[in-house]
């Protein structure tokens, strides 16, 4: 879908509502800036496999890509040129080293990254949404870097801290209380140290802040970047 009318912005679904009869009637529908439509569904056939369909108004392509690595692709019908899907995996790890072997074509459909493989996700996840609140919904098409991730996960477990501290400090100060009012002298200094141990907690977290900058430029790359670095 990517390749043929660029990222999708928006995705809508439909399907039986009852979720053991979801799937078999299953119809993603997906927009993209370009302003062509897409569609993908599920549908029974004689054998399983790929089937991408090219519609317009002067005709359609059938594009059939079978599981089965022992029965051809067709192009409308007719046997299609042979496919070596071993020969394409080969390539895709060499393209993901950095050592592409033969120069590619300039139409050649774009290697997946890591951010394809995020959306994807993103798709996937975003159908029973959608399923469930019976419209269309908007994608956001994130970029995903480590910088992104550590600032999102950083942010998580601020939000965290911050309820556990305010939580400690209400604990805390009655606890506090209570062992005063009973004459607890030694419990009552081992509870008033709370607050040092939300500032020693709170010193710690903000000095991990500081992470990327030791990092270096490796932080906002994205991880496949990163993984192809030598």
């Amino acid at each position: 879908v990517r390749a043929l009318v660029g990222d999708p912005e928006r995705l809508s679904t439909l399907a039986a509502a009852a979720a053991d009869s979801a799937w078999p009637s299953l119809a993603i529908g997906l927009t993209s800036a370009t302003g062509i439509p897409a569609r993908w569904q599920v549908a029974p056939t004689g054998s399983p496999g790929l089937s991408i369909r090219l519609q317009s108004a002067r005709g359609s392509i059938v594009v059939d890509a079978p599981d089965d690595a022992a029965q051809p692709w067709t192009w409308n019908g007719e046997p299609a040129e042979p496919f070596d899907r071993g020969l394409a995996t080969l390539g895709a790890v060499d393209e993901a080293l950095g050592r592409q072997a033969t120069p590619r074509p300039a139409d050649a459909v774009p290697a997946a990254s890591w951010n394809d493989a995020a959306r994807a996700i993103e798709l996937a996840e975003t159908v029973p949404r959608s399923l469930a609140r019976g419209r269309a919904v908007d994608l956001h098409r994130e970029e995903f870097s480590d910088l992104g991730t550590f600032r999102g996960t950083m942010a998580s477990l601020g939000c965290g801290l911050i309820m556990l501290a305010l939580m400690v400090v209400i604990v805390g100060t009655l606890v506090a209380g209570i062992a005063r009012e009973f004459g607890w002298t030694a419990a009552g200094g081992v509870v008033d140290a709370w607050p040092v141990v939300v500032l020693v907690v709170l010193g710690l977290f903000l000095a991990l802040q500081i992470l990327p900058l030791l990092v270096g430029s490796s932080a906002g790359r994205s991880p496949s970047d990163r993984d192809r670095s030598p």
